[in-house]
């Protein structure tokens, strides 16, 4: 018995523990950023929409990824493990609204 115990048991229960020690650390940058969009709508009226650039900058950190999309308009895309939110800006860097928004 103790011989099972420690050649099928022990490995399969630290491997399971493993997993959700690693999972929770490469999910845990994404849940960070989330939280701070999610705090940004809740303070404008659960809207993403009218917020300066300025202020998201402030709560998220800079974008991964600035590209002109015409008329002056940009699209701004923040991104962490397990979450991206890409947010379209007007030409004063006011946000518009999502582009599009993943989380895994």
């Amino acid at each position: 018995m103790d011989s099972f115990l420690y050649i099928w048991v022990l490995p399969v229960v630290g491997g399971i523990i493993w997993w959700l020690i690693t999972s929770a650390a490469v999910k845990a940058p994404g849940q960070v950023l989330a939280k701070q969009i999610a705090k940004l709508q809740q303070e404008n009226g659960g809207k993403i929409s009218g917020i300066p650039y300025g202020k998201i900058v402030a709560a998220c950190g800079a974008p991964s990824a600035v590209s002109a999309v015409g008329d002056g308009r940009t699209l701004k895309q923040w991104q962490a493990t397990s979450y991206h939110i890409a947010l379209l800006f007007d030409k004063d860097d006011v946000c518009i609204g999502v582009s599009s928004e993943i989380s895994v």
